[in-house]
This record gives C-alpha cells, sequence and structure tokens, in this order.
C-alpha cells in the first residue's frame, strides 16, 4: 500500500463531520481539508500561528491532521508533537511529509529547522522509550507509526537500477529520496 493509498483509506474511515487540518499550508489546503497557516489570508484558511502554544483547537478535537513540508520548519520538534497529541481524538492521525534529510532541499531552505529521517519517529513511541531508557525525553507523547513511505526521485528510478541498487543508494547517495512521509496515531498514554 502507497502512501495514497493509506491516507485515502484513512479519510474513507472518518464521518462526515471530521475535523481535518491541514497544518502550514499556505494559500492552498489539501482537498477536503481546513487549511491553518501564520501567513495565510485565504478563503479555507485559518490564519494561527503554530509555533506558539496551545493553539486554538480543543483538546481531543481533530481526528486528521496533515503536514506536507511543514515540520521540517517546527523550532521545537517536543512542543509540536505534545500540541498535535493534545489536539488529537483517540485513535486520530498525523500525516506528515517533507524533504529526506539526505536531500539537498532539506538544506536549500535556511528556515528548515528539522532534519527529516525515520529513527526521529521512535522517540514518538512511549513502549520504544521506555525499552531504550529514555523515560526523560520531552515529548510526552504515545504515537504508532501506521506507515512510512520514502518517496524517490523519478529520474532516479528511470535510470532502471534494480531494487538492490537503488536500496543501497537510497542509504548512501544523495538525493535518490526526494520526500519522506509518515502516518501516525495517537494511541493512550498509559
Amino acid at each position: 500500500m502507497d502512501l495514497g493509498e493509506l491516507t485515502a483509506k484513512l479519510l474513507e474511515a472518518l464521518p462526515a463531520d471530521a475535523v481535518k487540518l491541514d497544518l502550514g499550508c499556505g494559500v492552498h489546503p489539501a482537498e477536503g481539508f481546513r487549511g491553518v497557516d501564520l501567513f495565510a489570508d485565504h478563503p479555507g484558511v485559518d490564519k494561527v500561528d503554530l509555533f506558539s502554544y496551545p493553539w486554538p483547537f480543543a483538546d481531543g478535537s481533530v481526528d486528521f491532521f496533515r503536514a506536507c513540508h511543514f515540520l521540517e520548519h517546527v523550532p521545537d520538534w517536543d512542543a509540536h508533537f505534545r500540541e498535535v497529541y493534545r489536539c488529537l481524538k483517540p485513535k486520530g492521525h498525523y500525516e506528515i511529509i517533507g524533504p529526506f534529510y539526505m536531500n539537498d532541499r532539506a538544506f536549500q531552505d535556511p528556515d528548515h529547522k528539522q532534519p527529516l529521517l525515520g529513527p526521529r519517529f521512535a522517540y514518538l513511541q512511549r513502549k520504544w522509550r521506555e525499552a531504550n531508557g529514555l523515560t526523560h525525553y520531552g515529548a510526552e507523547v504515545n504515537f504508532a507509526m501506521v506507515g512510512w513511505f520514502e518517496l524517490l526521485n523519478p529520474d532516479f528510478v528511470d535510470e532502471g537500477l534494480s531494487a538492490d541498487a537503488i536500496a543501497w543508494h537510497k542509504r548512501h547517495s544523495w538525493n535518490v529520496v526526494d520526500d519522506i512521509a509518515a502516518v501516525l496515531r495517537k494511541e493512550p498514554m498509559e
């Protein structure tokens, strides 16, 4: 299952009145989502400073958050995920898409604050933190990883390399993976 299929499946399961927010979307919220952005002054987009907490959303009021090329701009990873966790309903989801840490675009924008790579998301799982003696870690959240995706540079894929060669290059070469995507689910803290 790819990212689009997983997201479509999760969104289809939501009730018609579900609250779906697209964080940091500028003036282009994803279809079916309400946009939330600091700089937006556009129909369908609420102006909210997403770097100041708390956000103007009630505890447990959001069914689905989406952040496409936003998380890498967040200066405080822990505060961001605590706030997402607070606002999400139980079993609510958070879809994240951003530039892979081994891609020039991860460093191209001087406003990028966070590298995005898979192992960082492990810190958002309570059982993983406990198993690794990291109960002091700042993000007091508990997310399950529902899906993890590496979105390859289409030019690289077109070179006709074997799956083994692509796997090797994904770990050792720059600009093979354009973006990563994660889909997280809010789990209870206990």
